[in-house]
């Protein structure tokens, strides 16, 4: 766990990102000017999290 805060640590520092636009964008998400491939990315990653968790919740691996 140490390790992965210092690497994000390190990463941030060296991409030198605008820090107004990252709090604004920790207090209000948007998907940006472009909606489509945001839109797509976006829906993408939360199926990668939660489709996994409901294949298996509703499979007939749990009623056995």
């Amino acid at each position: 766990m140490t390790v992965m805060a210092i690497t994000f640590g390190v990463e941030y520092f060296i991409s030198d990102p605008d820090e107004l636009q990252v709090l604004k964008g920790t207090i209000v998400p948007t998907l940006g000017d472009n909606r489509g491939p945001n839109l797509l990315l976006a829906v993408g990653i939360l199926g990668a999290v939660i489709m996994p968790h409901n294949i298996y919740l509703h499979s007939a691996l749990v009623q056995v």
